[in-house]
């Protein structure tokens, strides 16, 4: 009934509304109706159900987390994300390592979505792994999870020795996140690397410097101001933009 093209929209609302009180045994039917569907929009709604069954449907849609059909298991991966279950984070975990990479992307959303320390920590063990894709889409996850357990290891990648300055993109993503979880523990090695000059390999440094300027302004910390208006006259146009924008920014941050 719910995949049928010509029920209203109000009468299909009204069937998903009971799907919670339905049980497994129904979320079972779903989720094999759902690994066999061809039409897309049946698949919307068949995967809204699941996510309508929320804690009920956790464990059928884990179950399918090792099918051998990647598109299966990027499915499921999504079907728990979006229900933001937390016992669905443990089972998650091991498909950060799957071998399709559109797998491990949708494994990195869905632990951002259900959040937690235990995500949290997750997606910081991935910080060490070889996969640069997987380690920059982890860096903007945490970022936009805003937990502040993540601090310590976005300052490490940050202090990281590299001089040769290859790493740049990286560290410009730990550094953006440091910025979106604002914490006052990231403002004074920010404020260093801002004012920190370096000879060889100028303009991938600067590059660093003004992802940090940028971050003190999105952190909006008091302590910054000195440094921010001390970067407006920055040799690189770069840096003195970047602080011309995060000066904007701490009035508001302050006015909070």
């Amino acid at each position: 009934m719910l995949c049928t093209k010509g029920l209203a929209d109000d009468q299909r609302e009204q069937t998903l509304a009971l799907l919670p009180i339905l049980g497994s045994p129904l979320a079972l039917r779903l989720m094999t109706r759902l690994t066999s569907e061809s039409d897309s929009w049946a698949r919307k709604i068949l995967s809204d159900g699941l996510v309508r069954q929320g804690k009920i449907a956790v464990s059928v849609v884990a179950g399918y987390l090792s099918d051998e059909r990647w598109y299966v298991v990027r499915n499921s991966v999504a079907i728990l994300g979006e229900i933001r279950e937390a016992s669905a984070v443990a089972p998650l975990q091991t498909l950060l390592y799957h071998a399709d990479v559109r797998v491990r992307r949708e494994t990195v959303r869905a632990l951002t979505r259900i959040g937690g320390a235990e995500a949290v920590n997750i997606l910081l063990r991935t910080l060490e792994e070889d996969d640069p894709d997987l380690r920059r889409q982890a860096l903007v996850s945490l970022g936009a999870m805003k937990h502040p357990a993540a601090v310590p290891a976005l300052l490490r990648i940050v202090a990281a020795s590299d001089p040769r300055v290859r790493q740049v993109e990286i560290k410009r993503e730990a550094i953006r996140a440091l910025g979106e979880i604002a914490s006052a523990e990231a403002v004074a090695p920010l404020a260093r690397l801002a004012v920190k000059r370096k000879f060889w390999f100028r303009a991938r440094f600067d590059e660093l410097r003004a992802a940090a300027v940028a971050a003190l302004g999105d952190i909006g910390h008091p302590a910054a101001s000195e440094i921010l208006q001390w970067a407006t006259n920055d040799r690189s146009d770069a840096v003195a933009r970047a602080a011309i924008q995060a000066l904007k920014q701490l009035p508001k941050v302050e006015s909070k």
